[in-house]
C-alpha cells in the first residue's frame, strides 16, 4: 500500500515538473515569438528603408545621367585597364565611332602622340579645337573632360587683329615722318644728274629701309597664319643666314654655331624666318665696327627648342627692358618698334615666345617654340615662359662647330 502512495506521488511530482517545464517553454515560445514579430517588423521597415535609398540613388543616377548627355563637353570614363567603359552622346559625335570599348591609348596617341594626354589643344577631325581635363576618380579609374574651344580661339585671334587693325591709325602716324624721310633723301638722290654709283647706292638703301618699315607694318598688321609646314632647327636657321648674309654691313661678322642635332618643328617658315631675320638685323644695329652676331639652336629644361640670335652689341638700358616687345616702343630715333612686336607675335603664334637676355658682352634673344617629336601632333608643352637655359645634353652629340659667314 505504501509503495502505491509513493509511486504516485512520484507521479505527481513528475507531472508537476513536466506542466512546469511547459509552462517555461510556452513563454519561452512567446518571447521568441515577440523577438521574430519584432525583427521581421525592423526586416520590413529595413528593406522599406533599401527600396527608398535604391529608388533614389536610381533617381540620381537617372538624373546624373541626363545631365552627363546636356553636358556641352564631351566626356569619357576610362577603367584601370586603359579601356573606355563611358561616354556621352557628345563624345561619340565628337569623334565620330563608338567608344566604348575601345583601348584609350589609341585614340590618346593619335591625339597627342607618343608623349600622351596634355592639357594643349588639339584638332580633331581636322575641323574641332578641343582641350581636355583629367580626373581620377575613387576607383582609380580616369574620366577626360574635352572642351570645344573652336570658336573661343577663333574669337581671340578675331580680337587680336581687331586690336592690331585698331593700332594701325597709331602706327601710321608713327610711321609716316619715319618714311618720309628716306623717302625725301632718295628722292634727292635720284633727281641729281650727276648721280654716281655712291648716292645709287645711298638710294637703294634708303628705299630698303621703307620695305622694311612697311613689311613690319603689314606683319603686324596681319598677324601670323597658322604653323602648316614640318621642318627642322638647322634648316630654319641655315634660310635665315641665307637671307640676311648679304644685306648684313661689312664690319658684321654673322657666325652659325651648329651642332649635328636637328629638332623637329611644325610653323609657318616664312613667317619664322622673317622673325629671325628682325632679331638679326636688330642686332646688327646695335654692334659696332667689330660686331659679331651668333645664330644657335638647342633645347631648354622643358624640352622646347630654342632659337637663339647672340650678338656682343651693347645691349638694352635695363630701364627699357620691360617695353622691349610692345608695339611702338623703340629705343632707336630712326626706329618703328614694331620689329621686336612682330618677333614676339609670330612666336605666340606658334605657341610658343621670345625671351631677351642681358650678357657681360652684349645680348641674347631666345625664342622658344615646342619640339615636334613624332609625326603625328604630339608635341612637348610650351612650360614656362622663364626657362631658356640650354640643356646640356642638347650638344651631346658632338661639340659645337662653327661656320663663319661675312
Amino acid at each position: 500500500m505504501s509503495t502505491r502512495i509513493a509511486d504516485n506521488n512520484s507521479l505527481a511530482a513528475a507531472f508537476e515538473a513536466f506542466n512546469a517545464h511547459s509552462e517555461g517553454l510556452r513563454e519561452a515560445y512567446g518571447a521568441l515569438q515577440s523577438r521574430v514579430d519584432s525583427l521581421g517588423s525592423a526586416l520590413k521597415a529595413s528593406q522599406a528603408a533599401r527600396e527608398r535609398q535604391t529608388q533614389e540613388r536610381d533617381r540620381v543616377a537617372a538624373r546624373l545621367a541626363q545631365l552627363l548627355e546636356a553636358l556641352p563637353q564631351a566626356v569619357i570614363v576610362i577603367d584601370q585597364s586603359g579601356v573606355i567603359v563611358d561616354a556621352n552622346v557628345n563624345a561619340m559625335h565628337w569623334f565620330e565611332r563608338s567608344l566604348i570599348g575601345l583601348q584609350w591609348r589609341s585614340i590618346e596617341l593619335a591625339l597627342y602622340g607618343s608623349d600622351g594626354f596634355s592639357n594643349t589643344d588639339v584638332v580633331l577631325n581636322r575641323q574641332r579645337t578641343i582641350s581636355g581635363c583629367l580626373s581620377m576618380l575613387t576607383d582609380d579609374s580616369r574620366m577626360i573632360v574635352f572642351t570645344d574651344v573652336t570658336d573661343v580661339r577663333a574669337n581671340q585671334a578675331q580680337v587680336e587683329r581687331q586690336e592690331r587693325l585698331t593700332l594701325l591709325g597709331e602706327m601710321a602716324a608713327r610711321v609716316a615722318h619715319q618714311i618720309r624721310t628716306p623717302l625725301t633723301a632718295a628722292m634727292l638722290h635720284a633727281t641729281n644728274p650727276n648721280i654716281a654709283r655712291h648716292s645709287q647706292q645711298h638710294v637703294v638703301a634708303r628705299l630698303q629701309d621703307i620695305d622694311a618699315m612697311v613689311d613690319d607694318m603689314l606683319r603686324f598688321a596681319r598677324g601670323t597664319p597658322p604653323a602648316e609646314e614640318r621642318t627642322d632647327s638647322v634648316s630654319l636657321l641655315q634660310e635665315v643666314i641665307d637671307v640676311v648674309d648679304d644685306t648684313l654691313p661689312e664690319h658684321i661678322e654673322l657666325v652659325a654655331s651648329f651642332d649635328d642635332q636637328c629638332f623637329g618643328l611644325q610653323v609657318n617658315r616664312v613667317a619664322l624666318v622673317g622673325a629671325l631675320q628682325n632679331l638679326v638685323i636688330n642686332a646688327a644695329q646695335h654692334c659696332d665696327d667689330n660686331g659679331r652676331i651668333v645664330l644657335r639652336h638647342g633645347l631648354d629644361a622643358q624640352g622646347n627648342v630654342l632659337l637663339q640670335v647672340e650678338d656682343n652689341g651693347c645691349g638694352v638700358e635695363p630701364a627699357a627692358r620691360e617695353r622691349l616687345f610692345e608695339p611702338f616702343f623703340t629705343t632707336r630715333s630712326a626706329g618703328t618698334g614694331l620689329g621686336l612686336a612682330v618677333v614676339r607675335s609670330v612666336a605666340r603664334a606658334h605657341q610658343g615666345d621670345v625671351h631677351y637676355e642681358a650678357t657681360e658682352s652684349g645680348s641674347i634673344f631666345s625664342i622658344r617654340l615646342p619640339l615636334v617629336v613624332t609625326e603625328s601632333k604630339g608635341i612637348s608643352p610650351a612650360g614656362d615662359a622663364s626657362q631658356f637655359a640650354i640643356s646640356a645634353n642638347a650638344s651631346s652629340a658632338s661639340p659645337w662647330a662653327e661656320v663663319c659667314h661675312g
